[in-house]
C-alpha cells in the first residue's frame, strides 16, 4: 500500500514553472538550452521576445557546466574575459527588476568588484560578484549588503531599480539592502561582466531574467519560490 501511495505521488509531481511577471524583457536558463562542455555563442531568450544574449568572439564565450540541483549553467571565466551582450531597445530608463541564480566561483581576475551582470555600454544597473552581492552605483560607489553569499555557493537574488535614486536587493528571499541606485539610460544588458565587457566576474549563471518594471511582491515571491524549488536552494 505504501508503495502504491508513493508511486501515485511521484506521478503527480510537476516541474516548477517560471511565473508570469509584468514587463518581462528577457529570460535565459541553462537547463534545456545549453550543452555540457560546449561554448555558448547565443543563449536563447525564453521570454519569446528574441532578446538573446550573444557573444561573437569565440575566445570570450562562456561554457555549459553542471549547476545547482544538476541543472545546467553558463560558466563565465574571468581569465578569458567571458561575457555576453543583448541589445534591448525598450530598456531606456529605470524601473527594472533583475532575477538571477548564480555562483561566484572565486574572486575575478581584475579585482574584488567584478560583475555578475550590468547594463550594456557601461550603464550602471549591475550586481558585483565579490561574495558580497551589491548593486552598482554610477560614479564608483556601491550599495553594500551583508556578506550573505559565499564564494562557491549558489544563491538566488533579486535586484529592484525603482528609479535613478532608489534600489533594493534581496538575497535568498530576504531584503538585505536598500538605497540610491544610480541607474541611468541603457539599451540592453551584459552577463558575466560590466557593460562593454569590463571587470569580468568569475561566475556561473543558471538563470537570469530582467523585467522593465518594478515587479509586485506577489511576482517576486513567485519567482523566488520557483528558484528555491527548481534549483533546490
Amino acid at each position: 500500500m505504501h508503495a502504491l501511495i508513493a508511486s501515485s505521488a511521484q506521478r503527480h509531481q510537476t516541474t516548477p514553472v517560471f511565473p508570469s511577471v509584468a514587463g518581462l524583457l528577457s529570460r535565459v536558463r541553462g537547463e534545456g538550452t545549453l550543452t555540457l562542455g560546449v561554448d555558448v555563442s547565443t543563449w536563447t531568450d525564453l521570454s519569446g521576445l528574441g532578446n538573446s544574449p550573444v557573444q561573437a568572439n569565440a575566445a570570450k564565450r562562456p561554457v555549459g557546466v553542471t549547476g545547482p540541483n544538476g541543472k545546467l549553467a553558463a560558466y563565465f571565466n574571468s581569465s578569458t574575459s567571458d561575457f555576453m551582450d543583448v541589445a534591448i531597445a525598450a530598456m531606456v530608463f529605470p524601473p527594472f527588476t533583475i532575477f538571477i541564480v548564480y555562483k561566484s566561483v572565486s574572486l575575478g581576475g581584475v579585482g574584488t568588484n567584478d560583475f555578475i551582470c550590468d547594463g550594456k555600454n557601461n550603464a550602471t544597473m549591475g550586481l558585483l560578484s565579490d561574495n558580497t552581492p551589491r548593486s552598482y552605483i554610477y560614479g564608483g560607489t556601491t550599495l553594500l549588503t551583508p556578506s550573505v553569499v559565499a564564494n562557491g555557493v549558489y544563491a538566488y537574488e533579486t535586484a529592484i531599480f525603482t528609479s535613478d535614486t532608489t534600489s533594493l536587493i534581496r538575497v535568498g528571499g530576504q531584503q538585505v539592502a536598500t538605497g540610491s541606485s544610480g541607474s541611468r539610460r541603457t539599451d540592453g544588458y551584459t552577463l558575466g561582466a560590466g557593460g562593454g565587457g569590463v571587470r569580468c566576474g568569475n561566475v556561473e549563471i543558471a538563470e537570469f531574467a530582467i523585467a522593465g518594471a518594478v515587479c509586485s511582491a506577489g511576482e517576486i515571491f513567485g519567482v523566488e519560490s520557483y528558484f528555491r524549488s527548481y534549483y533546490a536552494l
